[in-house]
């Protein structure tokens, strides 16, 4: 998910902005501390090395089933149908993506209120 709304485009016209980029795949998940170096022309500058691990959505997914079996027993979740798991794992997904861009937007708020201070 990349948000391009107006306020992170702002942010990042601003010479020494400094953000956190999350690089959340499949797998894994990256994160990059960067820094806005030079304005024209557009570069970045790495301020704390990236890091990260294998917290990606498919383990999320994972620990999401595995909840479900404890919650229901595994005799009561080896009974659902394909499309009562399908149901329930698309709302979980929708959830995901709703709680990042309230992630995202949130942050770029914080970061434009810092950088008018």
């Amino acid at each position: 998910y990349l948000n391009t709304s107006t306020r992170v485009t702002e942010l990042l016209r601003h010479l020494h902005a400094r953000f956190l980029l999350a690089d959340c795949g499949g797998g894994t998940q990256d994160f990059s501390c960067l820094e806005v170096a030079s304005v024209e022309p557009f570069l970045l500058s790495e301020v704390i090395p990236s890091g990260g691990g294998p917290f990606g959505g498919l383990m999320t997914n994972e620990r999401w089933a595995a909840l479900w079996q404890r919650v229901l027993g595994a005799e009561n979740f080896a009974t659902l149908s394909q499309a009562d798991l399908l149901s329930m794992s698309t709302e979980f997904e929708k959830t995901k993506v709703e709680y990042s861009q309230l992630d995202v937007e949130e942050a770029a708020r914080e970061a434009e209120a810092k950088a008018e201070a």
